[in-house]
């Protein structure tokens, strides 16, 4: 798990020719204190005073935000197909069923 909330998750690919953003983002645990700490104190990532309501609820919603990606994290970690690693199925031959689970068409 702790190598799923590293603050460098958001990093420059060098693929093409314009850098493109990869990773997760800044939605780490340390993130997201931080983010709740701001909305607390009513203060900006800069530490500056952001005393406007709208300010704050936006800090609250990207805490909230935040708590969502980890709890999402956690959920994967207890599906044995994400923590093995499994491929997925071949989409032609298997279809998903109601229920989620992948199945092999009936020919």
């Amino acid at each position: 798990m702790l190598w799923q909330q590293t603050l460098e998750q958001d990093r420059a690919s060098v693929r093409i020719i314009v850098p493109l953003r990869e990773g997760g983002g800044d939605w780490s645990w340390q993130d997201t204190r931080r983010r709740h700490l701001d909305a607390l104190t009513g203060t900006d990532r800069a530490g500056r005073l952001n005393s406007r309501p709208s300010g704050r609820e936006q800090t609250f919603a990207e805490v909230f935000l935040g708590l969502g990606h980890l709890t999402h994290l956690i959920q994967d970690a207890t599906v044995p197909a994400h923590v093995r690693n499994d491929a997925h199925p071949d989409a032609v031959r298997f279809i998903v069923d109601g229920d989620g689970f992948w199945r092999l068409e009936s020919f």
